[in-house]
């Protein structure tokens, strides 16, 4: 399976690049300009997402028969995790509490970014809602919020639209774009807040992504055809390195 196998690689790397981002030291390393701009690798994991997701599930989903599990599948590979962290994180409140000490943690414990409407945000996977003025608890979770979001919409949508999903997705590609451009000044680098559109953006474009591989019109008129043309010609040459019954993407996600 070299495609996953190349993913997997490349998802490594990827990975390895968006720890760098969260490293602080003071050294060249840390102030390079590629690892400032590492956070940008998130996005791929997105793309990657709904490239692999589209590959596994699409043909399931629209047909309506696979949305409950598709939904506790996604859900449960990613909340118990959530919930054992967000649990540890507030261990250390109590205790910090307890103890009457800022010693475990460098601030007052339940503050106004760890309080308990936090805690509410993050059980209901909604803290990346702007329902916050910064990231609370257990700061990357903002990506596990959004990627459970983006997934339970995807199986709704797939099941109304059926064939037409693309169409459907390649709007919402356009009004991601749209309010992030003009209702953030950072544009794609949001968290906590408009997030769910960051992450919607992305998971779109692998989605659709994977049906131009598969050599299906997204787009009226000639780029389409040519889009087609290049995944069928892409297609025959993979054919050749795929075993019969194999899918190439079924472990990425």
């Amino acid at each position: 399976m070299a495609c996953a196998g190349c993913a997997r690689a490349v998802r490594g790397l990827c990975a390895m690049c968006a720890c760098l981002f969260h490293f602080r030291a003071n050294g060249p390393i840390e102030t390079a300009d590629f690892v400032r701009g590492s956070w940008l690798f998130v996005d791929f994991f997105f793309v990657l997402s709904g490239f692999g997701i589209a590959a596994n599930y699409r043909t399931w989903l629209i047909t309506g028969g696979y949305l409950r599990n598709f939904s506790i599948l996604r859900v449960g590979r990613v909340y118990p995790l959530h919930l054992f962290m967000l649990a540890a994180f507030v261990g250390t409140d109590i205790i910090g509490l307890a103890l009457s000490s800022q010693a475990l943690m460098m601030r007052q414990p339940f503050d106004d970014r760890h309080s308990l409407f936090a805690i509410f945000t993050n059980v209901t996977l909604t803290q990346a809602f702007g329902l916050h003025d910064a990231l609370t608890r257990n700061q990357p979770s903002w990506r596990i919020a959004v990627e459970v979001w983006t997934s339970l919409l995807l199986a709704l949508l797939a099941r109304v639209a059926g064939e037409a999903l693309e169409r459907w997705l390649l709007v919402a590609v356009i009004i991601c774009i749209a309010v992030l451009a003009v209702g953030t000044p950072q544009g794609i680098d949001v968290t906590w807040d408009r997030s769910l559109f960051r992450r919607i953006h992305g998971f779109a474009v692998g989605a659709t992504g994977w049906r131009w591989w598969q050599g299906q019109e997204v787009t009226p008129g000639r780029v389409a055809g040519r889009g087609g043309r290049w995944s069928k010609s892409l297609r025959s040459c993979w054919s050749l390195r795929v075993k019969p019954g194999q899918h190439p993407c079924r472990a990425w996600c």
